[in-house]
């Protein structure tokens, strides 16, 4: 019996593949302009944690999407089947507080009419050299398999040049209970060190310096440092480093999960590989394996989150970057979650193991608790967690893109976090969620300019800051309050959300949370004026946060953006979209010395098919 079981597995799977690879071969002209799309990109690496509840989207429904800020680091989205939290209702889900606000896009606008269609086109074009493109069309569309393929870029080409393109395909093949899913992408950056160098006491002036090496092209964008020891370079060697640099990501996946039909024991299994290389040849290749089971007992849950990191670094000039070879770290996280219709209770605890660097042994608890006394109009939830987060160079170098080349940020270890928030609903179409966060930081990283030291360069203080960055290291703690009010009309017409934090920080080492604002909010609005007509609007603003030169704390000046956007649809193929952005233009700078773009614009287009 169990021999005819195995032969009819193998044969279902046998016959699945056959009919992938016939589907691939009558659509090979697309396929193959996508292949000739990612050749052309140079494309020579993202992951998700272990959760309960996952949404398979069959029916693709394009959306206008915002065109993005380009005074940041683009960040293209792949439309691959998402694993989402465990599951609340909309009204109980608690306000995200593991994370800073982050900057809200310039629009947001409604899905296009996409019946009968499977994918779309957008092109847009803006001042400074702004571009922005992005194509995603399903090749297979079935109700039990999906095959979409996917090209996103973002980017500037003017002084400020940063440009990000990514490809990728993403497979879907859902059985009974379960979907089969694969994917693979690939992202190439390139930008430019455009920010400014600092001394101290008095400006450089490269001028004076020119005519020592006869080089009419070196300049303050030249003054850069590229590698570990030595630490000094003579101004000859500075002259000719490059100004530029390139990153190439590569991101392979796959795996099964439970669908949500699933009602008994849900599960995941998960293996990703990742790959993060920069012009010097320095390297990380990266394997994350994840899985993890919730199943019923008695009338509550038992759990078990399990994850697997091997991370491996290699540099093509190991001579001359001082480079590590490999470390593992393993995470276990077994729960026992308490399910009421008033309450719900997860007693779990968090251990990561690290082998060859870090810590051997970081535990903490994993405790979360709702309490639904009105379940209409009011919710109260908190918890007691910790977390062991590792920074690799593929998560660093996308938070700042500045940073010096060879750099790898160690782990940061939080051994205690707790937080309590209260939801309410006053009346409908309307929730207030308001919280506190107090967490401590093990080793926790900021962001500082580098230092370049010459007895070459005369000037009256002979240290320079570089505009590529550092990082230096403390224990903190971190102290968050804030909250969130949003509203959406029954008919999903206008929709708005305001939120802000207050930001308390206390450091061992240094003076200040390098780079940390103090204050944080940002706002957005959309209405749809017709059928035809959608309007935008987004604020965002932070203030309070300084800067390191040497031993000086350099305050910065607030952040301040306002943007505007409009969409109007022809019809259910056509539409076309404007983006305002930075109406003040305010020249801030979220890197010091890197202020971003003024005001800008998009103008663009979307052709759906």
């Amino acid at each position: 019996m169990k021999n005819e079981n195995r032969q009819k597995t193998l044969s279902f799977i046998y016959m699945t593949i056959n009919e992938f690879i016939m589907i691939i071969f009558r659509k090979n002209i697309l396929f193959a302009l996508f292949l000739s799309g990612i050749v052309f990109s140079n494309l020579p690496a993202q992951d998700s944690t272990f959760v309960r509840d996952v949404i398979v989207e069959r029916e693709f429904q394009p959306v206008i999407k915002n065109a993005g800020k380009l005074n940041i680091s683009p960040q293209p989205v792949e439309p691959e089947a998402k694993l989402l939290s465990a599951h609340y209702t909309d009204f109980y889900l608690p306000l995200s507080i593991n994370n800073n606000i982050h900057p809200l896009s310039a629009t947001e606008f409604s899905p296009m009419n996409s019946q009968g269609q499977n994918g779309f086109a957008r092109l847009g074009l803006g001042n400074f050299y702004n571009t922005s493109a992005d194509f995603f069309y399903s090749l297979l569309k079935r109700p039990d398999m999906q095959l979409d393929v996917f090209f996103n870029h973002l980017g500037t080409f003017g002084d400020k040049l940063h440009s990000t393109s990514k490809a990728g395909l993403a497979f879907d093949k859902y059985l009974n209970n379960m979907d089969l899913f694969a994917g693979m992408d690939g992202q190439l950056e390139r930008l430019k060190y455009y920010g400014n160098n600092f001394n101290l006491n008095s400006p450089v002036d490269l001028n004076a310096l020119t005519h020592i090496y006869g080089n009419a092209t070196f300049t303050e964008q030249k003054l850069i440092s590229i590698s570990r020891p030595p630490l000094s370079y003579s101004l000859q060697q500075l002259a000719e480093n490059s100004n530029m640099e390139t990153f190439w990501r590569l991101h392979a996946y796959g795996g099964i999960r439970s669908l949500p039909t699933a009602q008994d024991i849900k599960f995941l299994a998960k293996l990703d590989y990742q790959l993060f290389e920069n012009q010097y040849g320095i390297n990380e290749n990266l394997i994350h394996l994840s899985g993890g089971v919730t199943m019923p007992y008695k009338d509550n849950k038992l759990g078990l989150n399990i994850e697997l990191y091997q991370i491996k670094y290699s540099s093509k000039a190991a001579d001359s970057f001082n480079f590590w070879d490999y470390y593992s770290v393993f995470f276990l996280n077994p729960f026992y979650a308490i399910e009421h219709p008033e309450w719900k209770v997860r007693l779990g605890m968090k251990a990561a193991f690290s082998m060859k660097q870090g810590r051997p042994f970081s535990p903490s608890a994993d405790i979360q608790a709702e309490w639904n006394p009105f379940p209409q109009w009011l919710s109260l939830y908190g918890g007691i967690s910790g977390n062991y987060t590792i920074n690799s160079m593929n998560k660093i170098f996308e938070e700042n893109c500045f940073l010096y080349p060879d750099l790898r940020i160690k782990d940061t270890y939080t051994p205690f976090q707790g937080y309590a928030g209260i939801k309410i609903k006053p009346v409908n179409n309307v929730m207030i969620d308001v919280f506190v966060d107090y967490r401590y930081i093990d080793q926790q990283y900021f962001f500082v300019n580098k230092e370049y030291a010459s007895n070459q360069i005369n000037t009256p203080d002979s240290v320079l800051y570089t505009n590529r960055f550092n990082v230096v290291y403390s224990d903190a703690s971190h102290f968050k309050s804030g909250g969130r009010v949003a509203f959406n009309d029954e008919k999903n017409r206008f929709n708005a959300e305001f939120q802000a934090a207050y930001n308390w920080w206390k450091t061992k080492n240094t003076a200040f949370a390098w780079l940390q604002p103090k204050w944080e909010a940002d706002m957005k609005a959309s209405l749809g004026l017709t059928s035809n007509i959608n309007a935008s609007v987004s604020l965002f603003y932070k203030a309070d946060r300084y800067a390191l030169l040497g031993n000086e704390a350099v305050k910065m000046e607030n952040i301040l953006d306002l943007n505007l956007g409009a969409s109007y649809v022809f019809n259910k193929s056509v539409s076309a979209y404007l983006h305002l952005n930075n109406l003040l233009n305010n020249h801030y700078q979220y890197f010091y010395g890197y202020d971003v773009q003024g005001f800008n614009f998009m103008i663009g287009a979307v052709l759906s098919f």
